[in-house]
């Protein structure tokens, strides 16, 4: 209580005058208020004085409307306001007081004041009586209630009370105007006044009915059962939530025995805030469902014991303690229903199915041992709603609470297995019907229903679903839901037979709980294999247990094979280029281990291919026709998926169309590339009539289906499905004779999964239902990570997982956040959106690239075109892609007859490897290694042999050191053949560094450009590229125009290669497309551009359409583009100009610049030669080639006067070198001979000598006069003289450091004698090096052409190269290698003989009259050669120890 401090009372006394109160007037008026210590609450201070500060100023100018009627409001307020409300207390409602004052203004004023509204009424009430107050009454059609604001609660209650019960209907006095509110006045309803005792009251008596509520809410522990939102209903007290309901508004009836009516979402809060009360009320003692489910949940969703702190610390939940309280309490009970590892919930005499798969955890432990390999396993039964329990089942309540937190770790019973790790399963009939023509005929329906599915959708003219979607919508038939329960984890790895054994033994352990006959057991492959060798070997198991091969990992194994087979036929390029996957994905695609995306990629493929096949064959109808089957496919997409669609599938017309197109496609078949993508879309097939076979439940489709995949499994060395998959197909086909109980409810669909219950064709294989539950949730968050290695915990975790997941849907439930049963992806309307996208960018890809199903592509019908690249597979590579599925049917049927209708072999004998090429297989270089070969190998104990070898038996060293030890050079050639490489730009930086004075120079104004075009085009970005050609080709000509213009030129010209079918370059263009190229057609410029950007350049076709698409695009560009710059573009053999004149785009052929050049690097020369006979301006080229800048070394001073520049590097090495500069510093006969050094050294056609580069031989040619002449002549001439060739072997003798060697055989047998190198670090045989100088002066013949239009150059064939099944190929040497007997001479193995005559062995060195080196392994041989040590006075290798590739003066 606070006492007054003022005499007159303050804001108290001049309430009281506002209000005329005149009881409190009374008692202070004339007394002092201090004296006589007037006292108040400051609540009711501060409630008593608020109408003072609602008073309003004095109006000067008054309303229109506010002051109407002032004698009748006076006379109103008089009767009604002063004397019924404030006097006699009464309460009444607006709209009775609004006709009150109607009829006021009619007596007094004779005036109707049906317009006066009512708002307007109640504002100058409040103005003139502040004292009284309005309510607005909860039931929206009620009026507002008048009453003065000194008015008791009881009073107020009460006669609120009787005012509602005599206006339980909308009253027929309500005024209209009542729900037009006063605009000026946004005040909320003043809460009903009470007393502090009132409220008190109130408060003490729900606290009572709280306490009344029992300690032991819930029974221990609590299960799903005892936590839901019924059960919390009946623990709260109606009381405590009708006061709820009444403060937040939720109701206003005034009900006191029951609960009062609310909606769904506000009775679900409210019984949450009563259950917050009544748990914060009871310290925690009274555990609701709420508190109790919610921890639970977030501990089954999230594993936090974090967060569920914080959700105690804010009284929403019990503590992470109580919850282990509670999960162990669960896993107990668990345990002592069923056992350590039977789950309680199963029911017995019920068909089950078990599945088992291997679980790794792969935890960071600090030495990489100890982390979790376990068994996980789950069972699965059927139509449990059939069956009615024999048992009643133990109740859950009951249980005394207790405080354990943890459960022991259970004893981990490993059943040991004794038995053999190979066995064999017993004959099988020989009647078994294995004609793969059979099941096909079985499937032939399924097969129709596919080929329906790919029809309907190929008009395209609405959007239909994928055929998962498809399926789904067509399916009526719903499967019950299927049971899934945990099984406790095995903790130990399924790759040990007695983890397999243990689980085989609780197999039989839970069939014999259940009491069924038999028991299904469902494993993958790797676990196959070792379960049925132990079942094998036991009778218990081989009667008791079925085991199986999961379906989801059969199929993950027949996508493979698809991959396999056509993966490098260009299918992986299509499905990147169409966007449909990213380069990154491609591998788990094609190897199907991204499930899902794998079966997506080919699923649209397959679509895409099928409705370009159907094109095809409505293209070779007549037109009628075509249009009658095209109409027929129109209607049939219009009524999908009514009840209609079955009748129009069944309709002749349809029926006609689907028997000609399969004649169609037989008739075809002949076509080698048609045949071959068939294949694909029939692989396809076979693998969504697998997954057919699991959606629907089909066990004869699912049999004929296997059967249908294996011969793919042999055909492309699945060595491992291709064995086992044949067991499991024997053991499936046999099962009505070995395990009829099993067979008839795998007949009935039991043998995949239903968890769903919103629509059909939604089973999915028992090894995908443990991946999705089991292996899923053990791995994410709330499953076992973080406590993996405390095997109670795991343990736990493994038993309470089914109650946990119960209780946490009861806790969605409580919050109204139940999950629901997401309709399939592919029903959405996105997913069909980019799904026809898709398909619709593959058939674009195609058609751009090879329609593998165009009758008029003009290829020969016996060859085998690659989809991307446009390539002809060889014959071989052809026959084994063509021949795959026959092959390997024959396998399977030899390797069924042989090992499993008879004991002819052992099962377990290794198959061997069919090893099919594909092209990829067949065009790749193939890897070998040195110790592959059977010739000579270039390593150091092969010498040393040698040398061994040469003391005791009588060979030339020498004249065998005349000859390469290998099958190709190996100081010229890669292990591979191919050619080696040197770092050409060294060569560049060492005469870029040459002259005193620095080369480079700012780019002079007014050059005229000439750009590598190729080059221009490989340095293009997939980031920066446009996203179609035209706009490509766009991007290009504003680049070069913009490049033109900075410089301030007129011109510029775009120089690329042409490309001959027989090129010296072909083996340096097969190597930079060793990652495989593709071909593609441009055939509009909003054709999408390559994806793979690098792999698209890499074929010859491509880049010759590139350019000539460029040339189109720009003669055909708007003016206003071009810039007045004129652009010079080669294409082919031509080169056009264009240019703007008169507005408009002209294009002009310049002869002039008409060439057969194959490289750009020749060519841009003859540009510049052009340019400078019509301008003295310099000239720019810009190009990254070190080729480039060498010839234009050698050729700076020959342009008239035009100064040339070489514009090279990226970024900041970007710089502008004057080629005339170092032309002068070098002098001409220098100049003159770079080409040759270059080209001798190594450039794109010519191989280089194995570590040596180029700086050495530069340096070399400096300090010797006679080597820059050599060079100088080299390519001056089309025969290499016998001179030059004598100079220039001295040359290489010199560059491997042997000064007194002028040929390289000597140099070879100096260098051998030391015993210290290897082959490639010797210089070539001279064989070798007189093929390389011809292949060197070939190419510098080229270089030196660069002026001339149509240079005359003779074959290469007979100048290093060679002509190799109609390609141009390298002509590595002309005399064999070295013979292959000289590997049989270094030594012989004989165990037993001793080496003597006549019993040694035909490859024995005594069989051969030679005598045993201490490298032979023979025993105790008596054929052994003494040797006797000799000084060894060779001389060293030669090499110059301190050389340095430095800069020369």
């Amino acid at each position: 209580m606070v006492t007054c401090e003022l005499i007159d009372g303050g804001q108290l006394l001049e309430a009281a005058r506002f209000k005329k109160d005149e009881d409190l007037l009374r008692r202070v008026h004339s007394d002092d208020c201090v004296a006589i210590e007037v006292r108040y609450h400051r609540s009711c201070h501060r409630d008593y004085t608020r109408p003072l500060s609602r008073r309003q100023p004095d109006q000067t100018t008054p309303t229109r409307t506010s002051e109407l009627y002032p004698d009748a409001f006076d006379s109103f307020c008089r009767h009604h306001i002063e004397r019924r409300i404030i006097q006699e207390r009464e309460i009444m409602r607006m709209t009775r007081l609004r006709k009150l004052f109607d009829q006021a203004v009619k007596d007094v004023e004779s005036a109707d004041s049906s317009n006066y509204k009512t708002w307007s009424l109640k504002r100058r009430l409040r103005r003139r009586y502040p004292q009284i107050s309005f309510l607005k009454p909860a039931r929206r059609y009620q009026s507002e209630l008048v009453y003065t604001d000194d008015l008791s609660a009881e009073d107020l209650v009460e006669e609120t009370t009787l005012l509602n019960e005599s206006l339980d209907l909308p009253s027929s006095d309500d005024d209209p105007e009542d729900d037009h509110e006063d605009p000026d006045s946004k005040e909320e309803a003043l809460p009903l006044p009470a007393t502090l005792q009132s409220r008190y009251a109130a408060a003490m008596y729900l606290k009572g009915m709280i306490d009344n509520i029992p300690a032991d809410t819930l029974p221990w522990p609590p299960t799903s059962k005892d936590l839901t939102i019924e059960t919390a209903q009946r623990l709260i007290p109606h009381q405590l939530f009708n006061f709820l309901a009444w403060m937040v508004g939720a109701s206003t009836d005034p009900e006191d025995d029951t609960f009062v009516s609310t909606n769904g979402s506000q009775n679900r809060r409210i019984l949450t805030l009563s259950q917050d009360i009544v748990y914060l009320a009871s310290k925690g003692k009274k555990v609701m469902p709420k508190h109790s489910s919610l921890a639970m949940a977030v501990r089954h969703l999230s594993g936090s014991s974090q967060f569920i702190g914080l959700l105690n610390g804010f009284g929403y939940s019990v503590s992470h303690t109580s919850v282990l309280e509670h999960d162990t309490a669960i896993a107990q009970l668990e345990v002592k229903r069923g056992g350590d590892t039977i789950p309680a919930n199963l029911q017995k005499s019920l068909f089950t199915t078990l599945v088992w798969d291997n679980n790794d955890f792969g935890e960071e432990t600090l030495s990489g041992k100890g982390s979790t390999h376990n068994t996980n396993g789950i069972a699965i039964q059927y139509n449990r709603s059939n069956m009615e329990s024999t048992e009643p089942v133990e109740s859950w309540a009951g249980g005394r609470k207790s405080r354990e937190r943890s459960m022991p770790e259970p004893e981990n019973n490993i059943v040991m297995y004794k038995g053999t790790k190979k066995a064999a399963p017993e004959t099988f009939p020989e009647g078994t019907n294995m004609d793969l023509q059979h099941y096909r005929s079985s499937m032939a329906d399924q097969r129709r229903r596919d080929d329906v599915y790919f029809m309907t959708k190929f008009p395209g003219l609405r959007l239909i679903p994928s055929w998962t979607g498809y399926n789904q919508l067509l399916s009526s038939n719903v499967p019950e839901k299927a049971t899934l329960e945990y099984l406790p984890a095995v903790d130990a790895s399924p790759t040990d037979l007695n983890t397999v054994n243990t689980v085989l033994h609780r197999s039989v352990e839970i069939a014999n709980h259940l009491g069924v006959p038999s028991i299904v057991v469902v494993v993958d492959q790797a676990i196959y294999a070792k379960a049925q060798t132990i079942r094998w070997q036991t009778p218990l198991f081989r009667e008791r247990l079925v085991i199986r091969l999961g379906v989801f990992h059969t199929t993950m194994t027949a996508l493979a094979c698809i991959g396999r087979r056509f993966r490098d036929a260009g299918l992986q390029d299509v499905l990147i280029e169409a966007e449909v996957i990213a380069p990154g994905s491609v591998n788990g695609a094609m190897n199907g281990h991204h499930y899902n995306r794998s079966m997506r990629c080919h699923k649209l493929m397959a679509e895409a291919l099928q409705h370009l096949r159907l094109q095809d064959f409505l293209d070779s109808l007549p037109q009628t026709t075509a249009s009658t089957y095209v109409g027929v496919l129109a209607s049939l997409q219009q009524v999908f998926p009514k009840e209609s669609f079955s009748v129009a599938v069944q309709d002749e017309t349809f029926q006609e169309l689907l028997t000609t197109y399969h004649e169609y496609i037989s008739s075809r078949s002949s076509n080698a590339t048609y045949a071959f993508w068939s294949e694909y879309l029939k692989m396809v097939e076979n693998v969504l009539l697998l997954t057919r076979a699991t959606r629907e439940g089909d066990w004869q489709l699912h049999l004929a289906s296997i059967r249908a995949i294996l011969p793919y499994m042999f055909a492309y060395d699945r060595i491992n499905y291709a064995r086992y998959l044949s067991v499991y197909w024997f053991e499936m086909i046999n099962l009505q004779s070995t395990h009829p109980f099993c067979l008839d409810n795998l007949q009935q669909g039991n043998f995949a999964v239903q968890r769903q219950g919103t629509h059909g064709f939604a089973k999915i294989a028992c090894d995908m239902a443990i991946e999705q539950t089991a292996n899923r949730d053990s791995k994410t968050r709330g499953g076992m990570k973080g406590f993996t290695t405390a095997k109670g915990a795991s343990y736990r975790w493994t038993r309470t997982h089914r109650e946990r997941a119960a209780i946490t849907r009861m806790c969605e439930d409580m919050a109204g956040k139940c999950t629901k049963e997401a309709t399939g992806a592919d029903l959405t309307e996105s997913r069909m959106t980019k799904d026809q996208r898709d398909v619709k960018n593959i058939m674009d890809t195609i058609n751009s690239m090879v329609n593998p199903f165009d009758n008029d592509s003009g290829a020969d019908a016996g060859d085998l075109i690659h989809l991307s690249s446009g390539m002809i597979a060889p014959e071989d590579v052809r026959e084994d892609l063509l021949s795959a599925g026959s092959r390997g049917d024959e396998a399977f049927t030899a390797f069924a007859e042989c090992r499993l209708q008879s004991d002819n072999v052992d099962l377990n004998k290794p198959l061997k490897k069919m090893s099919l090429k594909t092209f990829s297989g067949g065009t790749s270089k193939a890897k070998v290694t040195r110790k592959d070969t059977p010739l000579l190998r270039n390593d150091r104990e092969l010498l040393a042999r040698l040398i061994i070898i040469s003391r005791v038996r009588k060979i030339d060293l020498r004249k065998l050191l005349s000859y390469s030890l290998g099958p190709y050079p190996a100081a010229l050639a890669s292990y591979d053949g191919s050619l080696v490489k040197t770092n050409k730009a060294k060569l560049l930086h060492l005469l870029e560094d040459a002259p005193p004075c620095s080369p480079l120079v700012d780019v002079p104004s007014g050059s005229v450009w000439i750009v590598d075009g190729m080059a221009m085009l490989q340095q293009m970005t997939p980031k920066a590229m446009p996203t179609t050609m035209g706009q490509l080709a766009n991007k290009i000509l504003r680049q070069l125009v913009f490049l033109a213009r900075r410089h301030s030129s007129h011109s510029i010209h775009f120089v690329t290669d042409n490309y001959p079918a027989i090129s010296i370059k072909g083996a340096e263009r097969k190597r930079r497309a060793a990652s495989g190229s593709e071909r593609i057609r441009i055939s509009k410029p909003d054709q999408p551009t390559p994806k793979q950007w690098k792999k698209y350049l890499a074929n010859n076709f491509n880049k010759e359409q590139l350019v000539n698409f460029l040339f189109k695009s720009w003669a055909m560009c708007e003016p206003s583009t071009l810039n007045e710059i004129t652009v010079f573009i080669s294409h082919s053999e031509d080169c056009h100009a264009v240019s703007v004149q008169n507005g408009s785009v002209k294009v002009q052929q310049i002869k002039e610049l008409q060439s057969s050049h194959e490289e750009a690097d020749t060519r841009m020369f003859l540009h510049a030669l052009y340019i400078s006979k019509n301008c003295s301006n310099p000239i720019v080229i810009k190009s990254p080639d070190t080729d480039v800048f060498v010839i234009g070394i050698a050729i700076a001073p020959d342009l008239n006067g035009s100064r040339l520049h070489f514009h090279t590097g990226k970024d900041e090495n970007t710089r502008t070198i004057d080629l005339q500069a170092i032309h002068m510093h070098l002098g001409d006969d220098v100049s003159k001979a770079v080409i040759g050094l270059h080209c001798f050294t190594g450039c794109d056609s010519v191989s280089a000598f194995y570590s040596k580069g180029k700086s050495k031989a530069m340096k070399l040619m400096m300090q010797h006069p006679k080597f820059c002449q050599a060079f100088a002549a080299l390519g001056t001439a089309t025969i290499v003289p016998a001179e030059l060739s004598a100079v220039l072997e001295e040359f290489v003798c010199k560059l491997y450091g042997h000064r007194d060697c002028s040929e390289v055989n000597d140099a070879r047998y100096v260098m051998f004698s030391t015993a210290s190198r290897s082959e490639n670090v010797m210089p070539p045989n001279q064989d070798s090096l007189t093929q390389h100088t011809h292949r060197a002066n070939y190419q510098s013949s080229v270089y030196k052409a660069c002026f001339i239009q149509y240079p005359t150059l003779p074959s290469p064939v007979d100048h290093g190269w060679k002509m190799i099944d109609d390609c141009l190929g390298i002509n590595w040497m002309t005399i064999p290698p070295a013979q292959e007997s000289i590997l049989e001479l270094s030594k012989c193995s004989c165990r037993k003989s001793k080496c003597k005559q006549p019993e040694a062995e035909d490859n024995c060195c005594s069989a051969l009259q030679l005598p045993c080196t201490e490298l032979c392994s023979c025993k105790n041989c008596t054929n052994i050669f003494e040797l006797h040590e000799e000084s060894d006075d060779g001389d060293d290798d030669g090499e110059d120890a301190n050389e340095e590739e430095s800069t020369f003066e």
